[in-house]
């Protein structure tokens, strides 16, 4: 999450926190507040949604990392290997069996992958005679399923996370503009209480609770009643 919506949203709860506290005795104004904490909870939930959605790309990443690092060191580079050999006495096959290069993409990675397995799997009695078993094989066709199941695993990741930040905005947004409604309406209601007036001015600041000033009472009690 954003540090920026991080704050917004801390503040938020700390004007949910001072309407509860402090609730409004006119039916009209509380539903300004239930509209407000309603939008609210559905901040907080797209923001575990955006963190869940962080967290399962990355750990999808890793994953195929993993799994990218077996298939390029072994897997593949051994049937690269026997296909080479083969090809020497089967022309047509020759230059055929290419494992990705290094550099490529994990799109274009998996493309190939997918590409080498079929080749292998269509001359796999030539290729067992060269050294090639079916276990490995059957082991090649794992990884290979494994990378295009991370795969498919980080992009549902990244794009629960991307959506759920867009719509965590557009509510952050709805938030802001309900704050000032009830800014409004605790300025009218508290015009002549100055300790309640600075308690709602600390919990609506953005930027975190303000320190007390020389004039309230030492032991943080409006800290409290934000």
């Amino acid at each position: 999450m954003r540090s920026n919506t991080r704050r917004k949203l801390e503040m938020a709860v700390r004007a949910r926190d001072f309407a509860r506290a402090h609730p409004f005795s006119d039916p009209v104004h509380a539903a300004v507040v239930a509209r407000f904490e309603e939008r609210l909870a559905r901040a907080l939930a797209l923001a575990v949604q955006e963190q869940a959605g962080r967290l399962d790309a990355a750990a999808a990443s890793r994953h195929r990392r993993e799994v990218r690092r077996g298939l390029e060191t072994e897997l593949m580079r051994y049937v690269v290997r026997v296909g080479e050999m083969a090809a020497r006495a089967n022309p047509e096959l020759a230059g055929r069996f290419k494992a990705p290069e290094h550099s490529a993409n994990n799109a274009v990675f998996l493309a190939r992958a997918w590409d080498l397995l079929n080749l292998a799997k269509a001359n796999q009695e030539l290729l067992a005679s060269h050294g090639l078993t079916g276990t490995q094989l059957d082991t090649l066709a794992s990884a290979v399923t494994r990378f295009e199941g991370s795969t498919e695993k980080a992009n549902a990741g990244r794009r629960e996370h991307v959506g759920a930040r867009a719509d965590l905005s557009s509510v952050t947004t709805d938030l802001l503009d309900l704050v000032g409604l009830l800014e409004v309406l605790n300025h009218a209601r508290f015009h002549d209480d100055a300790e309640l007036q600075a308690s709602w001015e600390s919990a609506r600041n953005v930027a975190g609770p303000s320190r007390a000033k020389s004039d309230q009472p030492a032991d943080g009690s409006l800290g409290k009643a934000a």
